[in-house]
């Protein structure tokens, strides 16, 4: 049955708006191992020790036929926005209860980070960032257009960049601390020489013990980029084994690309600038400058004719309008026209 005591203080933690995001994970598989009588008596518990109590709807209201009207709707996706009516927050519990396969997750707020806004989800966005739990395995999905931060049980932090997602397993092992991700993302590794963190992007496994990197692994593109920014770390792929120092990017091959050959570029930047708003380029080839730009401003990019050869250097807000990233690289020789989402590159 698990931890009923547990189980109870992650519903109260629920209802008080005091969870993190691994415990609405955790209470979203425990609540599955109780009935609805097991749970409607840690509610009253919950009811009668908090300032709930007060409150006239949770006094008044007989919780077995609400918990049957909910179980008859059969309903597969919860909303969890963090609301401030406590009735709402009762009632997303009880929404639980029916072990539904998907949870989409808001952030607090925006972030204003130096002269570019982070679009983050707010509180008055719903369905920005999906969670989903299956067998076990959670997997948070960000989509194009947004960026996202969060805290694992382990205390590392982890930051996903448009259209990235991250898979682990439920509740997360401490003792074999191992994500998969698709995409971007940048980590910073609560540090424990004994239990080393494992990165899976792709073929590639990267492990750091206690280490600031950022890993570039997009399905599509012609490699895996891994860049080191404190710490240690090493990379093996298709049999082969590199080690990182400050610095330095690790350049893996895909499967896709005409290269098989891993290599390591000294003195690069982090990789991470877009975590605080910008977009960086230095002489990156249109092609992966338009896929970056698409997954933000989610575009749909095709060309006129042949790919121009153009390259971009530079750093560019990621808060500037369409038009205004339009209009540079207008500047740069990359012309465009746009209709609706579809943005055409033309001669």
């Amino acid at each position: 049955m698990g931890h009923p005591e547990y189980t109870e203080i992650l519903l109260e933690k629920h209802l008080l708006d005091q969870t993190t995001l691994q415990e609405e994970m955790e209470l979203t598989e425990a609540i599955k191992k109780y009935t609805n009588k097991e749970l409607s008596v840690m509610l009253d518990r919950i009811i009668e020790r908090t300032d709930l109590a007060d409150d006239s709807f949770f006094n008044q209201h007989d919780w077995a036929p609400v918990i049957r009207n909910i179980v008859r709707k059969k309903q597969r996706v919860i909303p969890l926005p963090r609301v401030p009516e406590p009735w709402l927050r009762y009632a997303a519990v009880l929404l639980i209860i029916l072990g539904a396969g998907g949870i989409w997750l808001l952030s607090d707020t925006g972030a204003e980070q130096g002269d570019c806004h982070i679009k983050l989800p707010g509180k008055g966005e719903k369905n920005i960032v999906k969670m989903t739990i299956e067998h076990g395995i959670a997997t948070l999905t960000v989509p194009r257009s947004w960026q996202y931060n969060l805290t694992l049980p382990d205390n590392s932090i982890v930051w996903l960049n448009a259209e990235s997602s991250i898979r682990y397993t439920l509740p997360f092992d401490m003792n074999n601390r191992r994500i998969e991700l698709i995409g971007e993302a940048f980590f910073e590794i609560a540090g424990d020489s004994s239990q080393p963190f494992y990165v899976k992007a792709g073929e590639t496994e990267i492990t750091a013990p206690g280490s600031r990197f950022n890993v570039s692994a997009y399905e599509g593109e012609e490699s895996v980029k891994a860049s080191l920014v404190s710490g240690s770390m090493s990379l093996e792929s298709h049999g082969r084994l590199l080690s990182l120092m400050p610095g330095q990017e690790a350049v893996i091959p895909a499967e896709n690309s005409h290269s098989s050959t891993p290599t390591v570029i000294a003195d690069r930047y982090d990789g991470a600038d877009w975590k605080d708003g910008y977009f960086s380029f230095a002489r990156e080839k249109l092609p992966a400058i338009m896929r970056e730009l698409a997954r933000w401003y989610d575009w749909d990019v095709t060309y006129s004719d042949n790919i121009p050869l153009a390259t971009l250097s530079g750093a560019y807000c990621r808060g500037t309008s369409e038009s205004g990233m339009l209009a540079i690289l207008a500047d740069n020789g990359i012309k465009t026209e746009k209709t609706g989402r579809n943005i055409r590159v033309i001669q």
